[in-house]
């Protein structure tokens, strides 16, 4: 119920009880990828392969054992990891080159 606070005319919340039964194949602009269990993001991060971009949260090397997110990262072809905040937080993108992805973006 907390998080059905965020839902808004364009901001959908679901819970998920099986992640493999969710249908993630439609066209996605934007994904963004910051759930738990902890190991589904290296997974839904693979199966996202379609998406436009898709942005992962907690992308430091340090954390790979827990989200898994190198197994997936190499399924695309383009991938800028942001390091001015901490937690670090990557896009990854098989249709846009996202290598100076903030250069024209104030943060």
């Amino acid at each position: 119920e907390f998080l059905k606070s965020y839902e808004t005319t364009f901001h959908e919340v679901h819970c998920i009880d099986d992640w493999d039964a969710i249908d993630i194949s439609g066209p996605w602009s934007v994904a963004f990828i910051d759930h738990e269990p902890g190991l589904r993001r290296g997974m839904e991060l693979g199966r996202l392969q379609h998406a436009e971009y898709v942005v992962c949260h907690d992308s430091e090397g340090r954390n790979d054992r827990k989200y898994g997110l190198s197994k997936a990262a190499g399924l695309f072809k383009y991938q800028f990891e942001y390091k001015g905040a901490f937690p670090h937080t990557s896009v990854f993108s098989n249709t846009h080159d996202v290598k100076d992805f903030l250069q024209d973006h104030v943060l």
